[in-house]
């Protein structure tokens, strides 16, 4: 569900601004049964493994510099400029 908010920082009185609301939590030990359910040729253990694995990978990746996209994250580091 979204909740609406007035933008007054524009000079539109109609413009808005969406807030996700959540009820529910989910981690990733639920993520994998809902897949398994989803898809009964995934196996629980290779995919929680997976995801570990990628992670990982992910985190070195960001620590050595890089920018990643992981799923619904996008994780990097802030460039200082200097002049």
């Amino acid at each position: 569900m979204v909740e609406l908010y007035n933008l007054s920082i524009t000079e539109r009185k109609d413009d808005r601004f969406g807030r996700m609301v959540t009820s529910k939590s989910r981690n990733e030990n639920n993520l994998t049964k809902t897949a398994v359910a989803h898809r009964t040729d995934l196996n629980p253990v290779i995919l929680k493994a997976s995801m570990d694995i990628l992670k990982q990978i992910a985190i070195e990746e960001v620590c050595n510099g890089a920018s990643v996209t992981f799923g619904l994250g996008y994780f990097g580091h802030l460039v200082k400029r200097t002049s």
